[in-house]
This record gives structure tokens, sequence and C-alpha cells, in this order.
């Protein structure tokens, strides 16, 4: 399996609900990675830097992406098991979340040594996003 790593780090930012007007939204857009719609709030995984106008209720920085390679059929499965529990052995937290096409996970920026580290000891291989 192989892993695709950001060549940026993100942050998670919970707003209240109903705040994600068009406005907000056009603030975001091009530094958006996800939203997160919820009961309570709203959930955004955004690029660093790119909130500074936003009303956030809360925010966490310093998430650093790595992308599951290639097309993953709804048919597979233990594939986030298969990446997640590396990691865990070494105590490292993950967020989540998962497009139509493929797997991403976010590890804080300070733990990425430790968790590409714990990949490669598994056979993950970890790759550089390409520059844009």
């Amino acid at each position: 399996m192989i892993l695709i790593k950001a060549n940026k780090e993100f942050k998670v930012c919970k707003l209240r609900k109903g705040s994600m007007d068009a406005s907000t939204y056009l603030k975001l857009e091009k530094h958006l990675f996800a939203i997160i719609s919820e009961q309570h709030c709203i959930t955004c995984i955004v690029e660093e830097g790119s909130t500074e106008e936003i009303d956030m209720l809360s925010s966490e920085q310093g998430w650093v992406s790595y992308q599951v390679e290639g097309q993953l059929s709804f048919e597979l499965s233990g594939v986030l098991v298969s990446l997640i529990s590396p990691l865990s052995e070494s105590d490292i937290s993950v967020l989540v979340t998962s497009s139509f096409d493929t797997d991403y996970i976010f590890v804080k920026q300070e733990n990425t040594a430790k968790a590409e580290s714990s990949w490669k000891k598994s056979g993950v291989k970890i790759r550089n996003q390409e520059k844009n």
C-alpha cells in the first residue's frame, strides 16, 4: 500500500451550526478539504492560514494528510484498519475521513516521523505529493 503525504498542513475547525453561509463558504472555498455537518455544529478541514476571517468555536492546527493512493472499491475491507493499527500501537492519534474514491488519514505534524516509521515497518510506502 502507498500513502501520499500532502505538501501542506491543515486545521480542523468547529463552527456554529448555521454559520456556513455563502460568504463563509466563499472565503474557505479554495482552501477547503472537507465539511462535516453534525447536529449541533459544523466541522471543516481547511488548509492552514485560510480561516483568519472565520468565526470559529474552536480549532486544532498542525495536521498533515496522507491519502491512500489509487481508487478504492467499496467492496474492499480492512484498508483503514491495516493503516491505523500500526499507529495505534505507537500511541499516535489520528483523524480519518473518506471520499467516494479513497481514504485520508490526518496525523499531527509532531507525530509524522513516528507515524511514517510505523507505517514503513508494516510495509507501507510513503511518497510526497507532487507540487502544484
